[in-house]
C-alpha cells in the first residue's frame, strides 16, 4: 500500500505544480502585452528648460534676500521631473517619477501645514490631485518625505 500511495501523491503534486505555471505564465504574457499605437510615449521630444510648477516663498532677513523655493522641471523621461530645492543658502535636487496613467502627467505644487513647506503631486485620470511627496525644512535643512505611493495596476 505505502508504494502505491507514494507514487499517487507524487503524481497530484506535480500536476497541480504544472498547473499553476501555465496559468502564470498566461496571467504574465497577458500583463505585459506590447502598448497599443495610440499609447503615450515614454520620451518627451521638447523639453521645457523653465520649470513646470514652482513654489516660492521669501525668507524675512534685512541682510539677505533669502527665499524658501522648489521647483519641477521637466526631462527627457516623461514621467520623471527634477526636483530643485533652495531654502536660504541650501539647496538639493532630486527626482520625481510619476505613475504612468496613460495621458500627459500634470504636476502641480501646493502650500504644505507649515510655514516653510509644500506638497508635491498629480493629477489622476480623474482629474483629482494626489499628495506625494512634500518638502519641508526642519533643524535649518531642507527634508523630502514621501506622503503616500502609487502604482498602476493591470486593470483586470
Amino acid at each position: 500500500m505505502k508504494k502505491l500511495t507514494i507514487p499517487f501523491v507524487f503524481a497530484i503534486v506535480c500536476a497541480a505544480c504544472g498547473g499553476n505555471s501555465q496559468s502564470e505564465s498566461a496571467d504574465i504574457a497577458d500583463s505585459t502585452n506590447a502598448p497599443g499605437e495610440t499609447a503615450l510615449s515614454l520620451v518627451r521630444e521638447n523639453v521645457n528648460p523653465k520649470p513646470v510648477a514652482n513654489f516660492e516663498k521669501k525668507i524675512p532677513n534685512e541682510l539677505n534676500n533669502w527665499y524658501f523655493r522648489v521647483q519641477l522641471y521637466e526631462t527627457p523621461n516623461r514621467f520623471q521631473y527634477k526636483l530643485s530645492m533652495q531654502y536660504q543658502e541650501v539647496t538639493g535636487e532630486d527626482t520625481l517619477r510619476i505613475p504612468n496613467l496613460g495621458k500627459e502627467p500634470r504636476v502641480e505644487i501646493k502650500p504644505g501645514k507649515s510655514e516653510y513647506s509644500c506638497i508635491l503631486g498629480f493629477y489622476d485620470q480623474d482629474g483629482v490631485f494626489r499628495e506625494y511627496k512634500e518638502v519641508s525644512v526642519k533643524d535649518e535643512s531642507l527634508s523630502l518625505t514621501t506622503l503616500k505611493r502609487y502604482a498602476v495596476s493591470g486593470g483586470e
